[in-house]
């Protein structure tokens, strides 16, 4: 991503991210120490403060007043350009400012994500959605200001700019291309139309995420008896028990069960009845339908996204999406997919063929196709019996103070980095914050700074944010908060700032909390994002590890997934919670059968999206418009999928991830991340050692702490010491020699 397509990132997600759909549930003040003396409150809270933010000060009156403060700022640095002479007033005069639009409205936006997503908060939600359409009009009029764009020429036609730094010259080859991917060279009427594109695509994908997200909250299902949801473990049917009487259904004495969205992908997965896997796959099937429908939604922002990328002079929305990514065109992405997918389809066929025969046996009849609602449950039973496997097993091994540690542990051998929990306190707008404390924004929540183990230096802190409650998004992701200020001076770069957010359901014993084992390595995923984020050491702060090529961002968290898996990395805190002892071999081996069983079915799984994504990016007129969109997903979909008796209804109607934006034509992004990590993975980490500090230190040096200050591609030599083996990945899952 280039230095302006970050900004119009933030802005669509600033509306169109944060629609979660329960009501906020206010945060229980921590117990309070002795007050410490007053201080004084941050004027600007969402995006000035001294270390970090100070959360109770926010509202989201502070967020509309914010945005007026920082484009307004945003628009006197741009106007100082305007008297600029390029060819005497060098980089920090002419380009720079460009970073420094970013950072204020990148930091807001992040910030508004944890009170709106992660709390849940209305007001927050309101204020973001009167200020995204006008941050998108906003950096659209940027990129298509005539004066501006002369400047930006002329600046980078000057000799100055061949001896700047390499990356100072990518950054005002960055601005470059971002002004004319923008629109900046196209006739007035012509940019008038792709500023209205950018605006309405805005609204089309607020309104495109409020029906999800209002589809979400509404749907439930309530079964009357246990025998209807025979198979679910019994701490889920309790909590499903007390969800039903919150609403009025069944007594303790006679419990009711109520099912809610998010459950059914549970029941589809565990529940023995097939009436009651059927209710969830409908309750499912209702996502973008009906009053709720999205798909005339996804119509115009596919074909509004179309009508940009010609305007721009490309053939399709593909190609502009990828022409920065490490596969530089749609076309490429496409054969890239589609390659894969007939190296796996022999592997595939025999894995289905596999399912179907079991299916046969237990329904006591040949099939040669599954009902949509027994296909997640016969793979999971087939699995289940062929392994003999009980992940919950592995959960006394996944205490998690022992993770979190285990964790940080292996970050600090690897990276040469320590980890320091900070005092927390969460508090009430006006309350005083108690000595030696840092706010935080629930009780829940902890903090961790960052600090280079040889020198000393505060690299950064990572606030956690692990589980779940009323009104917080659903699942994982990492948040980058705000970018320290670079070096300068012989000082270290300023610290930087992010959180880690997930929804773990923990097993509970003796009074401490178990992880499974998928959340253990969704916590080391997200970690991985964090790393790339706290060890960047970048000379321009628009060089995070935000701006990098979308098909190389998920490098690092998919990589850090390994060592929550490896048995070296297991044995440094895999213990178990009362003896101490490590994880046996025979579960460490069922870990790993498990882990690697149905290879084929797990890859087809993800890439029959990344197919879907880019053919309704590349041939939306072709293949889609005018035509029954359930029936042409299924056809790209088919050879993806196992066989099945019913066609579902279309991923498009609920795939945010590629029409909210951030993924658009990129979601092919996390497989070709897997052939990167495979190939990382086994050339380097397995035959260095997978805990080598001298390994560790050159990963962090090459790839960790550059963010976008050079291109993916350098980024991957330097380190590999050549361009990646695309059959990395199928040789990792053992389904090529």
């Amino acid at each position: 991503m280039n230095i302006v397509s970050i900004l119009v990132s933030v802005a669509l997600a600033a509306g169109a991210a944060y629609l979660q759909d329960k009501p906020a549930q206010a945060p229980a003040p921590a117990a309070q120490p002795a007050a410490a003396p007053a201080v004084s409150l941050p004027e600007h809270p969402t995006i000035r403060w001294d270390d970090y933010p100070r959360w109770s000060c926010m509202d989201g009156a502070a967020v509309v007043r914010d945005w007026q403060f920082a484009t307004e700022q945003a628009a006197r640095e741009l106007d100082s350009l305007r008297s600029v002479d390029p060819e005497t007033a060098g980089f920090d005069r002419v380009f720079l400012p460009f970073s420094d639009v970013v950072q204020d409205i990148m930091t807001q936006g992040s910030v508004c994500t944890i009170m709106a997503d992660m709390m849940g908060s209305e007001d927050f939600r309101k204020a973001q959605e009167q200020t995204a359409p006008q941050t998108a009009a906003f950096i659209s009029a940027l990129t298509s200001d005539s004066e501006l764009w002369e400047k930006v020429k002329l600046g980078a036609a000057q000799p100055w700019v061949k001896e700047l730094s390499p990356a100072k010259q990518r950054f005002v080859q960055q601005i470059v291309d971002a002004f004319r991917e923008s629109g900046a060279d196209l006739p007035p009427e012509k940019k008038a139309r792709k500023q209205e594109l950018d605006t309405r695509g805005v609204a089309l994908q607020l309104e495109y995420n409020k029906r999800l997200a209002a589809y979400r909250r509404d749907w439930f299902h309530v079964f009357e008896s246990a025998a209807e949801l025979e198979g679910m473990p019994a701490g889920w049917l309790q909590m499903a028990a007390e969800a039903a009487q919150d609403k009025g259904y069944g007594t303790p004495q006679k419990p009711q069960y109520l099912v809610d969205f998010d459950m059914t992908a549970d029941v589809l997965v565990a529940c023995a009845n097939a009436q009651s896997r059927k209710v969830a796959w409908e309750g499912r099937q209702g996502v973008g339908c009906g009053k709720y429908d999205t798909a005339a939604l996804a119509a115009d922002i596919l074909k509004d996204r179309q009508e940009a990328a010609e305007l721009l002079g490309f053939k399709n929305f593909a190609d502009l999406a990828t022409c920065h990514n490490m596969i530089d065109s749609g076309e490429k992405a496409l054969a890239f997919v589609n390659d894969l997918i007939e190296r796996l389809k022999p592997a595939f066929a025999a894995e289905n063929k596999a399912i179907l025969d079991f299916a046969s046996k237990k329904a006591g009849k040949q099939l040669d196709r599954l009902d949509p609602w027994d296909a997640a449950y016969y793979a999971a039973l087939y699995r289940d019996e062929k392994t003999r496997f009980d992940y919950s097993s592995l959960c006394p091994y996944f205490e998690q103070e022992n993770v979190i540690k285990g964790m940080f542990g292996i970050a600090s051998t690897l990276y040469g980095v320590q980890f320091r929990e900070i005092p927390t306190a969460c508090i009430k707008h006006g309350q005083p914050l108690p000595a030696g404390k840092v706010e935080v924004w629930h009780p829940e929540v902890r903090l961790f700074a960052v600090h280079d183990a040889k020198t000393g230096t505060h690299l950064g802190s990572v606030y956690m944010d692990l589980y779940p409650r009323t009104g917080k998004r659903d699942g994982a992701c990492m948040a980058p908060i705000s970018i320290g200020k670079p070096a300068a001076g012989g000082k270290p770069h300023g610290p930087h700032l992010v959180a880690v957010f997930a929804n773990f359901g923990t097993a509970h014993a003796a009074g401490k909390d178990m992880l499974f084992h998928y959340d253990v390595q969704t916590l080391f995923h997200e970690f991985g994002h964090a790393l790339h984020a706290i060890l960047l050491d970048c000379e321009l702060p628009a060089h995070s590890s935000d701006g990098v090529a979308c098909d190389f961002s998920e490098l690092p968290s998919m990589l850090n997934e390994e060592w929550a898996s490896n048995p070296e990395a297991l044995a440094t805190f895999a213990r178990h919670f009362q003896t101490g002892k490590p994880l046996p071999d025979r579960l460490l081996k069922k870990l790993q059968e498990v882990s690697g069983f149905l290879p084929a079915s797990e890859s087809m799984a993800q890439l029959g999206v990344a197919r879907l994504d880019l053919e309704m990016h590349m041939h939306y007129r072709e293949k889609f418009q005018g035509k029954d969109l359930d029936a042409v997903t299924a056809e790209i979909m088919r050879d993806t999928e196992i066989p099945q008796t019913a066609i579902s209804r279309s991923l498009i109607r609920d795939l945010p991830h590629c029409i909210e934006g951030a993924y658009a034509a990129g979601y092919y992004s996390y497989i070709w991340a897997e052939v990167l990590v495979a190939d990382l993975w086994v050339n380097r980490f397995l035959k260095d050692g997978v805990l080598n500090p001298a390994t560790g230190a050159a990963y962090r040096e090459c790839i960790l702490s550059k963010g976008d200050s050079k291109s993916a591609h350098d980024l991957y030599r330097d380190f590999m010491g050549r361009d990646p083996k695309a059959d990395a990945l199928l040789r990792k899952k053992g389904l090529e020699k």
